[in-house]
């Protein structure tokens, strides 16, 4: 990720260095890096990658969000026909399509440290459970397996989402104070080594904890319909619920780049109806593009 920044910052400098004032004002995009590296089949083929992921990440939200509230739903109720998921879907609908249209990072700067407290919230209830399982005389006894080949794979799919962030380093670089700019790229590997050392030290404490119970998801390894289980879901689905639109972004500026919706042109005013009709059509994109996810978990 550090790396990005490197070769964003020098292709900044050759374009400044080219004579090319309009493009050095912005940070490189994705696509930008690719093409000066392996050209436009490298533009393509990596502008493809990050909207499949991101959007893969964003429809994953509407599953799990609407699983695991029909779940918790369920438990209060004390039976699982509340609401549907598909309706859980709709309702989410109409939560993510105002906050898809928040253009500028900054703007969601509260709601992601929100979402930032209630995973380490929602960590912090996993981790007690696993100490609780520690010191109990319920701990599963046998042989430390290193790994299950039958779940393998679906574990290595499931750490792919400890990647869903890689699409919004440029983003967040670009909408960094310029001041902050000098730092971030420091700020950035302290933080990734800082993550990396909690994930090894919480997988290996649920491991120690549940032993070959070990679920793909941990959080499937808490009593069903307990109040750690029940509250960790709940503290999870509200993390999504407000990272969500910060998720979408890198797939919304792709999107509207291609349409040539990005950047309205300088000779548009604010208050011109060719502006206004620019900006329509990036809310119309927007929504189209959250309501098509949705219809494709529900489907």
């Amino acid at each position: 990720m550090r790396q990005l920044i490197d070769c964003a910052e020098v292709l900044s400098k050759a374009r400044s260095a080219a004579g090319s004032s309009a493009a050095s004002l912005s940070v490189p995009s994705y696509g930008d890096i690719a093409e000066a590296a392996f050209g436009p089949a490298g533009r393509c083929t990596v502008e493809l990658a990050v909207a499949a992921s991101q959007i893969g990440f964003c429809t994953t939200y509407f599953a799990f969000v609407s699983a695991n509230l029909r779940e918790v739903m369920g438990s209060w109720a004390g039976c699982h026909h509340v609401l549907s998921e598909p309706a859980l879907c709709s309702l989410l609908l109409v939560i993510w399509v105002p906050l898809a249209l928040v253009r500028r990072l900054r703007h969601l700067a509260a709601m992601n440290l929100l979402a930032d407290a209630c995973i380490l919230a929602g960590l912090a209830v996993i981790l007690f459970a696993a100490g609780q399982q520690l010191q109990s005389f319920s701990v599963p006894h046998g042989p430390v397996i290193w790994a299950k080949l039958d779940t393998y794979p679906l574990s290595l799919g499931t750490a792919a989402f400890a990647f869903e962030g890689i699409g919004l380093v440029l983003p967040m670089y670009e909408g960094a104070d310029p001041k902050l700019r000098l730092v971030f790229k420091a700020t950035l590997t302290k933080t990734l080594a800082g993550l990396c050392a909690f994930f090894i030290l919480f997988a290996a404490a649920a491991y120690l904890a549940w032993r070959s119970s070990t679920r793909t998801l941990v959080l499937l390894n808490l009593p069903m319909e307990s109040t750690s289980r029940l509250a960790t879901q709940l503290l999870f689905c509200l993390a999504l619920v407000c990272t969500y639109p910060l998720a979408l972004h890198p797939v919304t500026r792709l999107l509207e780049t291609k349409a040539q919706l990005q950047n309205p042109r300088p000779k548009m005013s604010s208050s011109s109806k060719a502006w206004n009709l620019v900006e329509t059509k990036r809310d119309l994109l927007r929504a189209l593009l959250v309501g098509l996810m949705m219809l494709a978990t529900v489907v």
